[in-house]
């Protein structure tokens, strides 16, 4: 009972699968998030670019962390080793 109940529902499903994608390929391309992350990034490379020449030479904003605060000492990395295999035990 269980098999045929199985395969009684794979058609359905697969025609499902089969509106959706016709559903989705009768929409279109449509436009990929990569072009809206790049139009912002140059807004705001604009805006940041003309609010910088607003700014006397003498005054300009830090920028960096080593700009900011120039005796700061980062934190070595932590790099784990792997341990020694244990000794056999008897």
């Amino acid at each position: 009972m269980q098999i045929s109940m199985a395969r009684s529902a794979t058609p359905l499903r697969a025609g499902i699968y089969d509106d959706m994608e016709r559903d989705d390929n009768r929409r279109g391309f449509e436009r990929d998030e990569t072009d809206a992350n790049q139009a912002l990034g140059q807004l705001l490379r604009r805006i940041a670019s003309e609010h910088d020449h607003r700014i006397p030479a003498g005054r300009k904003a830090r920028r960096t962390l080593a700009e900011m605060a120039p005796d700061y000492k980062r934190q070595p990395i932590l790099r784990l080793h792997p341990s020694p295999a244990p000794a056999p035990t008897r």
